[in-house]
């Protein structure tokens, strides 16, 4: 009787390097816009903004002007179907693939870099509570036009000094709760 061939072993898939969640995300080849059929946006008018003049087109927005990082939970800001819902209210409301996060413009004038940076932490800690299988991005902000600023008579802690100070801190709580955190300033 002839011995039988031994099946020849398979070769394991190679496991993909994890995240260097110390560094922005690096850059990487444009998607087409159906990536983001299962994103939500959650900011302020500057997402709002975005999601209008980008030509996505496709995902879910929760922004409202003024939106910020301390009242997630608090103030009813997001109004679905002629009911007004807090960002994590609304946020438990569907299931999502991917969340980006842009906050942070509106609490400049907050001079408590702890104070926001643990609200940046709270904030993360509580959208993954919401969204456990969702990748989380944090977008930083991007640089202001400190002329125009000046010129419109806008608050003096409009600087990007100052602006980069809340990048980093933004990119710190990313590193500490492993998310994603995306560098726009330079960028722009």
């Amino acid at each position: 009787t002839p011995t039988p061939t031994p099946e020849p072993t398979p070769t394991p898939e190679p496991t993909p390097a994890a995240f260097d969640f110390t560094q922005p995300a690096p850059a990487a080849e444009a998607v087409e816009m159906d990536y983001f059929a299962d994103a939500l946006f959650i900011g302020d008018s500057r997402t709002d903004g975005f999601l209008i003049y980008s030509g996505i087109g496709t995902g879910k927005n929760l922004t409202s002007n003024g939106l910020s990082i301390f009242k997630l939970a608090e103030k009813k800001v997001i109004t679905i179907d002629g009911t007004a819902y807090t960002l994590l209210e609304a946020l438990e409301l569907g299931e999502y693939g991917k969340v980006y996060l842009s906050l942070g413009v509106n609490e400049l004038g907050y001079y408590n870099d702890e104070g926001f940076y643990q609200a940046y932490c709270d904030a993360i800690d509580a959208i993954r509570a919401c969204q456990p299988d969702a990748v989380i991005y944090i977008q930083g902000l991007i640089p202001l036009n400190e002329s125009v600023v000046a010129a419109s008579g806008g608050p003096s802690y409009l600087t990007n000094e100052h602006l980069r100070v809340y990048n980093g801190l933004m990119q710190k709580a990313a590193e500490e709760k492993q998310v994603v955190f995306l560098d726009l300033y330079y960028e722009f």
